[in-house]
């Protein structure tokens, strides 16, 4: 009888479940729900968030104080048939992703929110969805279409995306990362379409300006990495393989790695300052192109200097 009583404790610390809805990962991950849109249960191999809401406009929006996926990964069931699956960290925690996160039964654009900063590491990958968004802020106002959610709509307090130790095959795939601050390192990251957005609008008197490192032990290959970046400095130290497609205004590169692919285009507002042309390589002769210039309301009031 107490051997039983001893096996019974093991199993429930190793994998627990909360009676208002949480779970908790044996490497002491946690996962808590803070409203009714969905629950969490054990599952047989990990994991599973059962979305139960969803509302006129095809969303199933839940909030957590904890949203943390371990090695294990996590199921999301989605039965109830969302277009749009919103996981929003309403605390003051991070969110740590280490394991696949996987969309069952329909197919789901899956939002993953978090204005404190996600932390992506090793056996990370996202499957069963359409597109995913990766973002380190708070969603400012009703959304009325999530198809064209954009930056705009977020703003931050410096949260921080940091992307460490990933390498599976297709682990970002069609994927939109909204950040005010992304670091990437000992990684490689695959993906069809890679987007990337800063943020600018901000709250709780964070001061400082956007930022994207991209380390020297880091790599992305993507079919198209696009990006739509204002007052960033953006540094690539790494390798970066693809079709590019960058609107910058007022924006730093420093490219002593290399960027190379097809077709390259960065189309540039206001301050350009480009370092590394050497280093980037694409087939068309027209990668760098002036928007103000092509404008009858360009001032020339600007420094450019790619080199």
């Amino acid at each position: 009888m107490s051997k039983k009583i001893l096996l019974l404790s093991t199993l429930t610390f190793a994998c627990e479940v909360t009676a208002n809805s949480g779970y908790t990962y044996p490497s002491g991950y946690e996962i808590k729900i803070e409203n009714k849109a969905a629950k969490v249960i054990a599952g047989e191999h990990r994991p599973e968030l059962i979305l139960k809401q969803k509302g006129s406009d095809n969303e199933s929006h839940v909030t957590f104080s904890q949203f943390n996926v371990g090695p294990d990964g996590l199921n999301i069931n989605n039965k109830i048939n969302a277009g749009y699956i919103i996981t929003e960290v309403i605390s003051d925690n991070i969110s740590r992703l280490e394991g696949n996160i996987r969309v069952t039964h329909n197919r789901a654009n899956l939002f993953i929110v978090n204005p404190n900063g996600i932390t992506v590491k090793n056996q990370f990958k996202i499957s069963g969805t359409m597109h995913n968004y990766l973002i380190t802020g708070r969603i400012k106002d009703t959304v009325d279409d999530w198809d064209d959610f954009t930056a705009e709509q977020t703003e931050h307090k410096g949260g921080k995306l940091r992307i460490s130790g990933v390498n599976l095959r297709g682990n970002f795939n069609n994927t939109t990362l909204i950040s005010s601050n992304i670091n990437i390192r000992k990684s490689k990251i695959y993906a069809n379409n890679l987007h990337i957005e800063t943020i600018l609008n901000r709250y709780n008197g964070y001061s400082r300006s956007p930022k994207i490192t991209i380390s020297k032990d880091a790599q992305i290959h993507a079919g198209l990495l696009s990006a739509d970046l204002t007052g960033v400095k953006f540094k690539n130290f790494g390798k970066i393989t693809g079709d590019l497609e960058f609107r910058t205004r007022d924006v730093t590169i420093e490219n002593t790695g290399t960027i190379t692919g097809g077709t390259g285009k960065i189309a540039y507002r206001g301050n350009m300052h480009f370092n590394g042309k050497n280093n980037t390589k694409y087939n068309n002769s027209d990668v760098f192109r002036d928007i103000d210039g092509d404008s009858i309301f360009d001032t020339g009031f600007k420094t450019v200097t790619i080199e």
